[in-house]
């Protein structure tokens, strides 16, 4: 009974928290420059997270 509760607790906890973007780390990339998918990236540094613009 209390395993239940927890499943049911645990995603409401989860979404409850607002994430805050530290900092945004690209790896990997060897042929665009690094300010073109700096300026590609909508989210800014120090903002919650908004899944409406982080894809």
């Amino acid at each position: 009974m209390k395993l239940r509760y927890f499943f049911i607790v645990l995603p409401i906890i989860g979404a409850s928290q607002n994430l805050i973007v530290s900092e945004i780390l690209h790896k990997g990339n060897s042929v665009t420059k690094d300010y073109i998918i700096q300026r590609e990236i909508q989210h800014k540094i120090q903002m919650p997270l908004d899944s409406a613009i982080a894809i």
